[in-house]
């Protein structure tokens, strides 16, 4: 007992492996309780601050095991915890007695992922698809990895597999190159209007009919009649920096919504303000996005 926790404080891997067996969950993956993961895991600094551990008691649970109440000080913690011990039969010293191997128990972590997430890796392990909201460890100290997707950075947290309840929770904080092509997509999709189908394209002149004896007029919130020979609506400000990002379910798929505001001009001298709303949906393709919008930019008047 004490041999390993000494060898864990050196980070020595091979008397680790040598002196414990590590118990494993139903569901668990193998390749998370090998020498290799050891040797991720103690790569974590935390597992190395590992100091003052004693042995308050020893009770004999029959000839070939014992358990051992220990307390240590872990990564700057006062903690207590019991193992179970085990005589190793592969392993006989003079014929007269044998090793003892600690059983290190398993944690699971929990991870709670944002909408289309990252892969997850332990230690700098990458786990199978599957392993994506609980990770059953080696106990100790783990660094866990959201990796880099289109809609997110890399995170990484380092977990304590000490505690009862470790845990993992990643945010839905969109990356800055993320929100940067849904500005883009968004301009797009404001740009991308048949003026031949619709009446509110912007930057675009629309003409009255040509009729003799007839005037034509247009309607918007808060105003009489606006009579007009032609008339033209842009955008009065940039409606993306309010604008709303929205992950969804569906793989690629990202909701955007917000305010928008609407200038009209009408004969070339008329102004009329207005605000409204837009929504649509992002899809993510050939690393861009690209905007199905629509939006009602003047219901009611600014």
């Amino acid at each position: 007992m004490i041999d390993y926790f000494a060898a864990q404080k050196k980070g020595d891997v091979t008397r680790m492996m040598a002196g414990a067996t590590f118990l494993r969950g139903d569901g668990s993956f193998e390749d998370l309780f090998g020498e290799s993961a050891l040797r991720a895991m103690m790569a974590v600094p935390q597992n190395l601050d590992v100091k003052d551990v004693k042995v308050k008691s020893i009770h004999v649970n029959d000839d070939s095991s014992s358990f051992v109440a220990v307390t240590m000080t872990w990564n700057g913690a006062q903690r207590a915890a019991d193992y179970k011990v085990r005589k190793d039969p592969a392993r006989v010293h003079y014929a007269l007695y044998h090793s003892w191997r600690v059983e290190i128990p398993y944690v699971t972590i929990r991870v709670a992922l944002p909408l289309q997430g990252g892969a997850i890796s332990l230690d700098g392990l990458t786990l199978p698809s599957g392993a994506t909201s609980a990770i059953e460890a080696i106990q100790g100290f783990h660094n866990v990895t959201m990796e880099k997707t289109f809609l997110y950075d890399a995170s990484s947290q380092v977990v304590d597999g000490t505690s009862t309840s470790p845990s993992a929770k990643f945010d839905g904080k969109l990356s800055a190159s993320a929100v940067s092509a849904a500005v883009t997509a968004v301009k797009a999709g404001f740009a991308n209007c048949d003026a031949a189908k619709y009446t509110n394209c912007f930057d675009h002149i629309y003409p009255a009919p040509v009729k003799a004896y007839t005037t034509y007029y247009l309607v918007y919130p808060g105003y009489p009649e606006i009579d007009f020979n032609n008339y033209y609506l842009s955008l009065a400000s940039d409606p993306t920096p309010t604008m709303t990002l929205v992950v969804e379910t569906q793989p690629g798929i990202v909701a955007v919504s917000g305010p928008c505001a609407a200038q009209l001009t009408v004969d070339g001298s008329r102004r009329y303000n207005f605000n409204g709303t837009f929504s649509g949906t992002l899809t993510w393709a050939n690393n861009a996005f690209t905007a199905n919008m629509g939006w009602n930019c003047a219901t009611a008047k600014a």
